[in-house]
């Protein structure tokens, strides 16, 4: 085989591949809307932060794997993988600078201060991927809801912010790695590290992440004994709610 075949095929199985999870997740979000969309609207194309973070990164994804194979730019090719994640890591560094949000974000409505990604992505994967709907987005972040995790516990609202920090790290790290190889190395070896370092780096970065949830709800759970201890129940009062939707 022509290495302008193998490049070809390996675009459409890449292309193919990124198609299957996003219409049947689509399909749930709206179909299903008031059971598992955001809260706040029931408008349908209202769609939630992952949803739309996914749709863009996939959009990026779509253009060396429809434009290198045409015009025998190799190289270019092997830097799809990197296209797919680097939008979302972008995604996530703009969430840690908190701009207020000109658009509705899943459950956030228009002009609130943006939370760190990963938490946006935990509501809404939880909510729409694992079938919890509507009740644990309220639970997650809901202002309504006394219990709302993110407001009434600071060790959850760190965990999120040290969660967003590493996969944006991590992300920059992956495009690094990747460009570098790519641009510095023969094609042949490039295409194979390219292809096989992207699954690497989800397995470390899977890993990474997985201490340190744990640390963090150690860490959770160390708190709320604490204020178990001292006889508080933990939960913001209004005026540290509205304190809490500026940290």
């Amino acid at each position: 085989m022509t290495t302008k075949e193998i490049i070809g095929i390996s675009s459409a199985a890449l292309g193919l591949s990124s198609c299957f999870d996003a219409p049947f997740r689509l399909y749930r979000l709206v179909k299903y809307r008031r059971l598992y969309g955001p809260i706040g609207s029931d408008v349908w194309w209202h769609l939630d932060f992952v949803m739309w973070t996914y749709t863009f990164a996939l959009l990026v994804f779509a253009f060396p794997l429809a434009i290198a194979p045409a015009i025998a730019f190799y190289d270019f090719f092997l830097m799809s993988t990197m296209m797919l994640v680097g939008p979302v890591g972008f995604v996530f560094f703009l969430s840690l600078l908190r701009p207020k949000t000109p658009v509705r974000i899943s459950s956030e409505p228009i002009g609130s201060r943006m939370k760190p990604a990963v938490f946006y992505a935990i509501e809404d994967v939880a909510a729409v991927d694992f079938k919890h709907g509507r009740a644990y987005r309220r639970a997650m972040h809901d202002r309504r809801v006394t219990s709302s995790l993110y407001h009434a516990s600071p060790p959850f609202r760190q965990l999120m912010q040290q969660l967003t920090v590493y996969w944006t790290v991590a992300a920059v790290v992956y495009c690094g790695i990747t460009a570098a190889v790519t641009w510095g190395s023969p094609l042949q070896f490039a295409f194979g590290w390219v292809l096989g370092q992207f699954f690497l780096w989800i397995g470390v970065s899977a890993a990474g992440c997985v201490w340190i949830v744990k640390r963090g709800m150690r860490r959770e759970r160390e708190w709320w004994n604490e204020q178990k201890w001292k006889g508080t129940s933990g939960y913001p009062t209004t005026g540290e709610q509205r304190a809490g939707g500026k940290a």
